[in-house]
């Protein structure tokens, strides 16, 4: 979708600003998917997108919640691979579920840390 404001001298600066807003975000995350998992990697759903985009936003706090197989993971790794990437904590229920989360994530080059009630490790 892509929102416009007429003005006497044409398209408007917040049409563009937007319209640039967009296309830069959409290209940051097929780079980011070309970067995880090549070139001919792309979203499963515009659910999936729409999740990419919203952590994008950098709410302070942002929960997704998607059936099992829909690509939670990639929510949160696609943005992970930005030069300009945070801190994502990821809550994971099971142990066996964060052990194979840690060697995905460590396997994609994303720097992991994992806590449990037990242990912690890996980390600056």
């Amino acid at each position: 979708m892509l929102l416009e404001e007429h003005t006497t001298s044409g398209t408007s600066n917040a049409a563009l600003n937007l319209q640039w807003n967009i296309q830069t975000a959409e290209e940051k995350i097929k780079g980011g998917l070309e970067r995880l998992y090549g070139k001919s990697a792309s979203v499963r759903s515009q659910s999936q997108l729409d999740a990419i985009k919203f952590v994008m936003k950098n709410h302070p706090i942002s929960v997704v919640i998607m059936p099992t197989g829909a690509g939670k993971s990639t929510v949160f790794t696609v943005p992970a691979t930005f030069r300009e990437a945070k801190l994502t904590l990821v809550i994971v229920p099971l142990a066996t579920l964060l052990d194979d989360m840690v060697d995905r994530c460590q396997k994609l080059g994303i720097r992991t840390c994992q806590w449990s009630d037990t242990t912690r490790t890996g980390g600056p």
